[in-house]
């Protein structure tokens, strides 16, 4: 954030922004130590300050009694709509459907506020006598399949016991339920669906519940004489089998489908997922199934596994005809164009594969730079700048959001400075965007021209999208731990975007997304002392990823090896290794089992390539990258 920070000072800015920026602070600091008199004076000194709406937002915050919808208009007409306005206008219908004032709570309110607001709307309208138009909306916001917020009960009260309310209704949820594999709110709607409904619900229940125990002989028998209700938990449960057992479900599947009246997307459901979870254990009997389902009703996911089973079977006739029946969709790929030349390569035909590979190798990707190898092309890297039109750029520049935003990542308020500019950008265009990104790599906000040329479907500004930031601190730390600086930064590229402050839902953290307990181990492998908050700082995060990858590299002994292991963890790599024979590790990357850790390895070795182009050097071919991967040894092995 510093650096980010230093990058917006070091523009031109509007003559006193220092001084306001002081203003506002002190402002901000008098009105939560109760000094109103400051306050307002600070406030009046601002008029005209980007961020002087937050000083009046403030304000009505800490005194809802101020925030009438008359307040809540002067607000808007002053500042416009934005992140503010919005949770002002939450707060304010909240307030009003509590008190029950229905005629200003309609007259505020706007779609697109969650369906919590959305349900105290539909109150409003019973309120005021809508009740035909209340009921139809309540229809909708029921029918889904998934629970609401508990704001919707009352109106769901009325709706259930209205004539709205209908048995086709409930199974429309029901239906909607088991489609996102909800159970229990399969369980909820079951009190009003007729006995013949229940008793499939009930059936569909227990598949999810233990496929196992359903697939029993014993039960098979009376699941057989349930009719079409039979039929559904039969499949259901041959797929949740399937994923925790799939030999298990094979032999289920082969030993009792012939009991049951399936149709056609019950059968397709069972063998898709069946046919997958086989290749994913690499057990020998998938390609039998394979070949009960038809191209024309398989899934993408099924048709890729197919191709990979036979990749990893180094079966080049088979990887010819599956690659044959991928969709057109997936033909259209340079993934499944490298693979399908190498399987004409492999078969004599090198007229078809050169080609193939020829068209390949014009992609700025992993499976690009694999077919230019093939070769002997160069690599693609075919930057070329965005065109941004002046004007447009002006404008934006004009925008309040976007003069907030900037202000507020000058004071280092990372949260709402991207809030008010993805509200800004909310409806741009493609011309907007390139603007955009423009902007946002002068201020130094290196992950924001990568997200927005991708909105953009703008794909070759080279240095907008793989931004050379922090590159001292990278090529150091690289220098120190015996690695690539290009490796380092294609893995802060993949991994955060450039964005210091990214967190996932995993609670990894920084540049180079380091949990917790890695971080805290690299600590004491340095000898510094450790603190959880020192994962948002760059110089840290870098240190402890470099040493980190570079560990893992030195135990794997192979670059596609690490990433996997960084992505994934170093437990599944083992598992992953091919057995009795080495594998090529093009065949390896595409047969990981994992399709996170399968498009993470591809994507930091084609970064890895890209940023040894921008770093000015002369980049290394995948062909020197990846030997072939060796296979997994069992300790004590002879």
């Amino acid at each position: 954030v510093r650096a980010l920070v230093a990058a917006l000072l070091a523009l031109p800015a509007v003559a006193g922004a220092s001084d306001e920026r002081t203003l506002f602070l002190q402002a901000e600091r008098a009105l939560a130590s109760g000094d109103v008199a400051t306050f307002e004076d600070r406030a009046a000194r601002l008029q005209g300050y980007p961020l002087a709406p937050y000083l009046d937002f403030t304000r009505l915050e800490r005194d809802l009694g101020q925030l009438t919808v008359a307040r809540f208009r002067a607000f808007t007409a002053s500042y416009g709509d934005g992140p503010l306005a919005d949770r002002l206008r939450r707060t304010l219908l909240t307030r009003l459907a509590t008190d029950e004032n229905w005629t200003d709570f309609l007259a505020l309110y706007r779609p697109g506020l969650g369906a919590a607001l959305e349900c105290r709307r539909l109150d409003a309208l019973l309120g005021a006598g809508q009740s035909a138009a209340a009921l139809e909306a309540a229809r909708q916001l029921w029918t889904v399949g998934h629970s609401q917020p508990s704001a919707c009960d009352p109106v769901f009260a009325i709706f259930l016991r209205s004539s709205a309310f209908t048995v086709d209704v409930a199974r429309q949820r029901a239906a909607l339920a088991r489609d996102e594999g909800n159970a229990s709110l399969v369980r909820y709607v079951q009190r009003w669906l007729p006995p013949a409904d229940r008793l499939r619900s009930e059936l569909w229940l227990r598949a999810r519940a233990n496929p196992a125990e359903l697939l029993g002989d014993s039960d098979v028998t009376a699941l057989a004489a349930a009719g079409a209700a039979g039929a559904d938990a039969f499949a259901e449960a041959i797929a949740r089998l399937a994923r925790r057992d799939a030999g298990q479900a094979l032999s289920a599947w082969e030993r009792h489908h012939g009991r049951f009246d399936l149709d056609g997307a019950q059968r397709r459901a069972a063998l898709d997922r069946l046919g997958v979870m086989l290749a994913l254990e690499t057990d020998p009997r998938a390609p039998r199934v394979f070949a009960q389902v038809p191209s024309s009703h398989a899934t993408d996911e099924l048709r890729a596994w197919r191709v990979r089973w036979a990749l990893r079977q180094q079966d080049w006739d088979a990887v010819l005809h599956w690659t044959g029946e991928l969709s057109d969709e997936q033909q259209q790929q340079p993934q499944w164009r490298y693979w399908r030349a190498r399987a004409l390569e492999a078969r004599g035909d090198a007229q078809q594969a050169q080609a193939l590979y020829r068209e390949a190798a014009t992609e700025r990707d992993f499976h690009g730079f694999l077919a230019a190898d093939r070769i002997g092309a160069p690599y693609a890297f075919g930057h070329r700048a965005v065109q941004v039109d002046a004007d447009v750029r002006r404008a934006l520049e004009g925008r309040p959001g976007i003069r907030r935003a900037r202000e507020l990542l000058a004071l280092e308020r990372l949260h709402p400075a991207r809030a008010e500019w993805n509200a800004a950008l909310r409806d741009a265009g493609p011309d907007e965007l390139r603007a955009a990104a423009r902007i946002a790599a002068d201020w130094g906000w290196h992950e924001q021209p990568i997200f927005l040329l991708a909105r953009a479907q703008d794909w070759d500004d080279v240095s907008l999208r793989f931004p050379v930031a922090w590159r001292e601190l990278a090529e150091r730390e690289a220098r120190a731990n015996g690695l690539d600086p290009a490796l380092v930064m294609a893995i802060i590229r993949r991994e955060s975007a450039f964005n210091p402050q990214a967190r996932s839902p995993a609670a990894a953290r920084g540049l180079m997304q380091l949990i917790p307990g890695t971080g805290r181990r690299m600590a004491r492998a340095l000898g510094e002392p450790w603190s959880l908050s020192s994962l948002y700082e760059p110089a840290v995060n870098i240190r402890y990823g470099a040493h980190y990858f570079a560990g893992l590299l030195r135990d794997l002994g192979h670059p596609a090896l690490a990433a996997a292991a960084y992505n994934a963890g170093p437990g599944r790599i083992p598992r992953w290794r091919p057995r009795g024979e080495p594998l090529p590790a093009d065949i390896w990357i595409e047969t990981i089992t994992f399709g996170e850790t399968r498009a993470y390895v591809a994507a930091v070795l084609a970064y890895a390539l890209i940023y040894q182009h921008q770093l000015g050097g002369q980049p290394q071919r995948l062909s020197q990258l990846l030997p072939p991967v060796q296979p997994h040894i069992e300790v004590g092995a002879r």
